[in-house]
């Protein structure tokens, strides 16, 4: 089963636009703290700590989330658990695995999974600039030699955010891989060699299936924007997913999380920090074309246009349909650059000495931004309307938007909404909330799936 891009494209946009809207200025207290306490602070409290990118595509895959363990114990040929963060070892999902479950556990402290295999607890450090990823040593970019796995394709390079190790995976009678190993000059020397990512599957079991990643934060909302995280994510859905599996638990630490879309609305009220930097960097013309060579490329080899076609909706027609992806491709694109080189994750910051502290803005200059931000989400929104009607209704004419909504034959609910979105497409773009801004969207997904009025 693969994930619908449809679908997780449009999502992706809509949450890559807010995150860098918001997170554009948001560079954290100037004041640093020890990293493990910034940790334990940062991931209860901030959106790009949390795991709804990740969690809805496996929902896009089509898993239907359970927040009771039990229910994927009871079908394990048709469920998927997914366990990140700290955890207290199951011993039911070894039995799990054995009768054809698939589980991804994914922890960067000490854990026992199975006799001789265990996790060990980072920071994996380097001294070697190349390793050292934005020049942070306990943050390694590491370089996919080998991409015949199937978790590897299209993967160059992945980033890790003090990452653990797994050991015992060469000792093992079981047939571990190790997908991706430790290279030279990582410290301490005992992690050298060892995986960061291993899997096992049972083909004699069902297919039953578990991979081990040594590092808890590669498949959060701000670390899927680094290296080809964001691909190595997309792989592992397919991986955990294989043979039509349709149960999801997936749980955070010691919580059972319910399906994203509630798990993403409850992080809609958390705080942007108080202070800003004054200047934010621009990003060169050359690293521009850069990733996004880098992007295409990738593209082009996953075939993700064709498979982006073969699921086009009936009611749209082919070239709108291939308009409208290729506008949500360079709007995620936009917001790629954005977050990588605007909104870097808090949790990458090095601690800055005080003469390279940012001061606060004035809240005169606050208010400023946050106006300004408003107004880009507004004209982001704007566009999206007009995409979108242009493509629901083969015109885009506004007069003939307007004719065809009035010819609705509706409920006054729905008829709300379309008046809604009209207004949005033809005038004037004004400033709009990041909760707004997502609220419009859900509005367009659903009139989306309304049948076409004819002009006639």
């Amino acid at each position: 089963m693969m994930v619908n891009l449809t679908n997780y494209l449009s999502w992706i946009a809509v949450c890559s636009a807010w995150l860098a809207a918001e997170l554009s200025c948001a560079q954290g207290p100037a004041t640093p703290r020890p990293i493990d306490a910034q940790r334990e602070v940062d991931e209860s409290s901030s959106w790009q700590f949390q795991y709804d990118l990740f969690q809805m595509s496996l929902e896009k895959a089509g898993l239907n989330v359970s927040t009771e363990l039990s229910t994927a114990l009871l079908a394990p040929r048709k469920s998927v658990v997914v366990v990140l963060g700290p955890q207290s070892w199951n011993s039911q999902l070894l039995r799990f695995v054995s009768a054809g479950g698939a589980v991804l556990i994914s922890s960067d402290t000490p854990l026992r999974v199975v006799r001789g295999i265990e996790v060990r607890g980072g920071p994996v450090m380097t001294a070697d600039s190349g390793l050292a990823y934005q020049q942070f040593p306990d943050c390694l970019a590491l370089q996919i030699r080998d991409d015949s796995h199937p978790l590897m394709r299209n993967v160059s390079t992945l980033v890790f955010n003090r990452t653990g190790w797994i050991e015992g995976v060469g000792n093992s009678l079981a047939s571990w891989d190790a997908v991706l190993t430790l290279p030279r000059r990582s410290l301490p020397p005992e992690c050298i060699g060892k995986p960061v990512v291993a899997t096992l599957v049972r083909e004699q079991f069902d297919g039953g299936r578990i991979a081990l990643v040594a590092d808890r934060s590669i498949f959060c909302n701000g670390m899927l924007w680094h290296g080809d995280n964001a691909i190595f994510a997309i792989n592992m859905v397919n991986f955990l997913t294989e043979g039509g599996r349709t149960n999801l638990v997936f749980l955070v630490g010691h919580q059972v999380h319910a399906n994203f879309k509630e798990e993403f609305a409850k992080h809609q009220s958390m705080p942007l920090p108080e202070l800003t930097p004054e200047q934010i960097p621009e990003l060169e013309m050359e690293q521009m074309l850069q990733v996004a060579n880098s992007v295409i490329a990738k593209a082009e080899d996953a075939d993700l246009l064709n498979e982006l076609l073969a699921d086009r909706p009936r009611q749209i027609r082919t070239p709108y349909y291939q308009r409208g992806l290729l506008f949500a491709l360079v709007a995620a694109l936009l917001a790629l650059f954005a977050y990588q080189f605007w909104g870097r994750s808090r949790k990458l910051l090095p601690t800055l000495e005080p003469a390279k502290i940012f001061a606060p803005k004035s809240p005169q200059k606050a208010r400023s931004s946050a106006a300004e931000q408003a107004q880009r989400r507004g004209e982001a929104i704007k566009i999206i309307a007009q995409q979108f009607l242009t493509a629901h209704f083969d015109t885009d004419s506004p007069e003939q938007w307007q004719q065809r909504i009035s010819r609705n034959r509706t409920s006054s609910e729905e008829y709300a909404q379309w008046i809604l979105i009209y207004q949005i497409a033809s005038q004037e773009a004004t400033g709009v909330s990041q909760s707004r801004l997502i609220a419009i969207q859900l509005i367009i997904d659903g009139l989306s799936k309304s049948p076409v009025v004819n002009s006639a």
